[in-house]
């Protein structure tokens, strides 16, 4: 009970200066027994990685900045969709590298129904060969081909059975340096917990976690 009451009194803020109307949004409240974690970010690094394997699904995600004098940045992702083609053929052998649609499978409407999208990411988990298993941009997108960014690196594999991809939105945004008087946070909802946590130019015990879900 004293993870869940920290978590209600930092994000029940006041709708006004004079801190006469505090409100807590019905989105954010705990009404159902879930999982809660307070994960301290206490490795000094230009990049520190933060697993949520405990979780299947994360409702929402509190991230505080307690450094007073340096912002921090945090990157995470949504799920837009996910699918698991009966039929899938990784293309290594150019640049860009391809993922296509083997066989028309009627699953094959990856921007039309599973938002895959330009400029967006695929998570690729379960391949044949598990070199393919990864995190990969996409320069093009259609609904039966996926073409990746520069750079990026596939092994060619045609007819996998067993891929599923996962199509993700990576979002960016910093945390400024919180005062004396006021802790800096942003408040994230749904993050995709396969993906994790990045934080940037982040010091020792810094950055604070909050998360709840299941």
């Amino acid at each position: 009970m004293a993870d869940y009451a920290r978590i209600r009194t930092i994000i029940e803020w006041s709708k006004f200066s004079d801190y006469s109307k505090r409100q807590l949004d019905p989105m954010f409240e705990v009404t159902a027994e879930k999982k809660v974690a307070m994960i301290p970010v206490n490795a000094g690094a230009s990049a520190v990685s933060v697993a949520l394997s405990g979780f299947s699904s994360v409702d929402w995600v509190l991230a505080v900045n307690y450094n007073t004098t340096n912002a921090v940045e945090l990157q995470w992702d949504h799920l837009r969709g996910q699918v698991s083609p009966p039929d899938i053929d990784f293309d290594g052998s150019g640049n860009p590298d391809t993922i296509s649609d083997g066989q028309g499978s009627p699953d094959a409407v990856w921007v039309d129904t599973y938002n895959a999208a330009a400029g967006q990411y695929v998570h690729v988990s379960g391949a044949d060969l598990s070199a393919n298993d990864g995190v990969f941009l996409l320069q093009a997108a259609t609904n039966t081909v996926l073409t990746l960014g520069t750079g990026e690196s596939l092994s060619t594999s045609t007819g996998d059975t067993e891929a599923t991809l996962s199509f993700l939105r990576r979002n960016r945004m910093a945390i400024p340096s919180s005062t004396t008087a006021t802790e800096s946070h942003v408040l994230l909802y749904e993050p995709w917990p396969t993906t994790g946590l990045t934080i940037y130019g982040v010091s020792a015990e810094d950055v604070e976690l909050y998360v709840v879900g299941d």
